[in-house]
């Protein structure tokens, strides 16, 4: 029986562990990845009468 009850232990632990992990990719994905996206859409934008100029 206490076999099964630590197995089932170690399994809420998995999963509370898996559960903070991609909370934790998405809190650094919105951090790292929104701000990074909108500033390569800023500099694409702002580049691109220069790209067309110098051909």
């Amino acid at each position: 029986m206490s076999v099964l009850v630590s197995l089932l232990v170690s399994l809420f632990m998995l999963l509370i562990f898996i559960v903070k992990l991609s909370f934790f990719v998405v809190v650094i994905g919105l951090q790292y990845g929104v701000p990074a996206y909108i500033i390569y859409k800023l500099i694409r934008f702002v580049t691109r009468p220069f790209r067309y100029s110098a051909l």
